[in-house]
This record gives structure tokens, C-alpha cells and sequence, in this order.
């Protein structure tokens, strides 16, 4: 299975009365490599493999557009500055899972679902901070440690299969 997608969103939100641009980008790419073992003869299956993620990464970056008043000071935009989030996803990353169906049907149509998980390994997300909120940059250590215990990326997937001839 080879897959890709890239996904841009410049959003402007409103935080406390205050213009956000919100800039999310995503590249989300992998190919698998998967060995299926039919233990009992039928369209059960386990499965086993290799997801490579190359590439792949989550961008986040938050800014004012206008000056904020917080109190009586007023503040540019480049005083407050931005905060973000850069997330890059590991290259190759272990499959296991099981699912029901065949590859090719024994009839005109076949249907199949594959349930199973990814192992990411630890996050590591990195926080990117400028101006007045660039001392959030070293709390980068932090959010990994508290997200150190989400490891696996679940998959589902349905599958429809026609048989042509």
C-alpha cells in the first residue's frame, strides 16, 4: 500500500478578543511492506510488517496579527511573538495486527477489515516559540515526557474487493 497526503491550513481564529493565524501543515506519506499468516485455513489472518513514514511530519504555529491590549500595555504582534509545535514522525515503524477477508474474493465480491497498530516509539514533539513566549521552547522536554506512553498508532481499515474475471 503506498499512500500520500499533504495538508496546508492557514486558519484565523479569535483567542480572548484578539486575530490568531493559525498555520497547520501536515505530510503524511508511508508505503507498507506486510506478511500475512492464515493460521486456521480461512480468511482469518495475522499480520506482520513494516510501515515506512518518510518524511512525515505535523507543523503547528500560533501568532497574533494585530497588537493586543493586555491591561493598559499594548503589545505588536512581534513582541508577543509565535508558538508552535514541529513533529517529526519516525522513518520505519513495526506493524502488527489481524484482520478478516481475502485478498481475492472466491466470488465476484470480497469484503475485508484489518484491525492493527503501528509502534511509533515515544513522541517527540518540539515546541518553536519567538518573542515574549520563546522560554516556552524549553518546556519541549516536558510535553515528551508526558506523552511518552502514547507509542502506538492504531489502524482500521474495509476493504472491498471485485473480482474482474
Amino acid at each position: 500500500v503506498l499512500e500520500s497526503a499533504g495538508y496546508g491550513m492557514p486558519q484565523k481564529m479569535e483567542f480572548s478578543g484578539a486575530n490568531l493565524l493559525v498555520d497547520v501543515s501536515a505530510k503524511l506519506d508511508h508505503a507498507d511492506l506486510m506478511i500475512d499468516f492464515h493460521p486456521f485455513r480461512n480468511a482469518f489472518r495475522l499480520s506482520a510488517g513494516l510501515g515506512i513514514f518518510a518524511g512525515n511530519q505535523i507543523k503547528i504555529n500560533a501568532a497574533f496579527m494585530d497588537s493586543t491590549q493586555f491591561g493598559e500595555i499594548t503589545f505588536t504582534p512581534n513582541d508577543i511573538g509565535s508558538i508552535g509545535l514541529n513533529w517529526v514522525l519516525n522513518t520505519a515503524n513495526p506493524y502488527l495486527g489481524f484482520g478478516f477477508g481475502r485478498p481475492a474474493p472466491k466470488r465476484r465480491i470480497g469484503l475485508g477489515m484489518d484491525l492493527g497498530a503501528f509502534y511509533m516509539g515515544p513522541p517527540k514533539p518540539e515546541i518553536l516559540a519567538t518573542g515574549m513566549v520563546k522560554r516556552t521552547s524549553e518546556q519541549s522536554t516536558l510535553l515528551q515526557e508526558n506523552l511518552k506512553n502514547y507509542q502506538w498508532l492504531p489502524v482500521m481499515s474495509l476493504r472491498l474487493a471485485v473480482a474482474l474475471f
